[in-house]
């Protein structure tokens, strides 16, 4: 069959965070201060040594099941690590606050937009599927995404991230499509390329830096892609031949 639909990686794909030096330890400064303004009393560095042990152990346990890290359990176990009473509100207050500093930072790739648009005018179906978590709404919302995507699929809400083929399933069945009708694009080429071609979806691998690196990254990882590119533009080029 011919192809019907392209998948997106998000990050490091179509989309990329502004460099902004020390912003995760910013965003768990933040948590801290709404644990100060409630009376607790709690160091920053305290917040950030433990969020680093508690997500680090989650994180760990994530890649190894492909579940996706559940983000309330991590700040329950942050708050009882640090002697506070995790209450559903607490918890979720932190969680905002830590996202609250993660906004106005996400961007395209000068590339990503317009190509996207144009793989629609060649009347292709397009999704997102991204390991990602709450920090994927905001994307979602500063990138308005909704307007170049059919379907935006986040493993935090299928439970499973890439390369497990739950979350590729999800986004074949999101756009009524069988796997020999799709293309996915990412930089990741073991949650990308090798989850794709797991269900039998045509991987392309795109590597935005020195594409001579290329092939000693491919064959270090033992996953090898059926198409490489260094932008978008490139991505059109493969597209048209493969219609």
């Amino acid at each position: 069959m011919g192809l019907a639909a392209v998948f997106f990686d998000l990050g490091g794909t179509i989309a990329h965070d502004r460099k902004i030096p020390n912003l995760k330890e910013e965003c768990l400064r933040n948590v801290a201060k709404v644990l100060q303004s409630k009376g607790y009393v709690v160091d920053d560095d305290d917040v950030i040594k433990t969020y680093d042990m508690v997500f680090g152990k989650a994180y760990e346990e994530s890649n190894r099941t492909l579940n996706e890290v559940d983000l309330f359990e991590v700040y329950s176990e942050i708050l009882s690590e640090l002697n506070i009473q995790p209450s559903k509100e607490l918890v979720n207050e932190c969680i905002k606050a830590y996202y609250d500093k993660r906004r106005r930072i996400v961007m395209f790739y000068p590339d990503a937009k317009e190509a996207i648009i144009n793989v629609r005018k060649m009347g292709l179906k397009t999704a997102v599927v991204s390991n990602a978590n709450l920090g994927f709404e905001i994307a979602v919302e500063e990138l308005q995404l909704d307007k170049y995507f059919d379907a935006l699929i986040a493993s935090y809400k299928v439970g499973k991230k890439k390369p497990h083929p739950k979350i590729f399933n999800e986004a074949l069945n999101r756009l009524n499509v069988t796997p020999d009708e799709v293309v996915m694009v990412g930089d990741s080429l073991h949650a990308d390329v090798y989850g794709a071609k797991k269900v039998g979806i045509t991987a392309v691998w795109i590597f935005r830096n020195d594409k001579t690196k290329a092939e000693e990254i491919i064959a270090t990882a033992g996953i090898k892609p059926d198409y490489i590119i260094r932008n978008m533009y490139e991505l059109l080029d493969i597209i048209k031949h493969l219609i």
